[in-house]
């Protein structure tokens, strides 16, 4: 007589058997352009969801940016980041670039920091 059914094996047992929840990194608010005067603060922010949840790396004009006084880069747990510069300095009107990775792939999004008046 066939049996319709497979015996679980010891180490087998407590394991739920689930397809891969993992999905790629997808922006949902994009990057905008920012106008603001030289001298004054700015920020730019977007919102980026993946599972498991993208590694974020900021860029301007191609190069990876690091958090410090006058750069702050803020995460939260929602997927929600911000680069806020202090005070504007001539180098800082650029395109600027969030890149989201994980394991299953990357998004980007892109936008321009501009000198108000020019």
């Amino acid at each position: 007589i066939p049996r319709c059914y497979s015996p679980v094996q010891p180490w087998e047992r407590g394991r739920r058997k689930t397809s891969d929840p993992g999905t790629a990194p997808l922006v949902v608010v994009p990057l905008e352009d920012v106008i603001v005067p030289l001298g004054q603060p700015a920020t730019l922010d977007c919102k980026a969801v993946g599972m498991p949840k993208p590694k974020i790396t900021w860029y301007r004009d191609g190069i990876p940016i690091k958090h410090s006084p006058e750069y702050h880069i803020y995460y939260d747990t929602q997927g929600v980041t911000s680069l806020t510069i202090a005070h504007t300095e001539q180098d800082d009107f650029a395109e600027y670039v969030v890149e989201a990775k994980n394991r299953y792939g990357i998004d980007t999004t892109r936008a321009e920091l501009i000198q108000l008046g020019t």
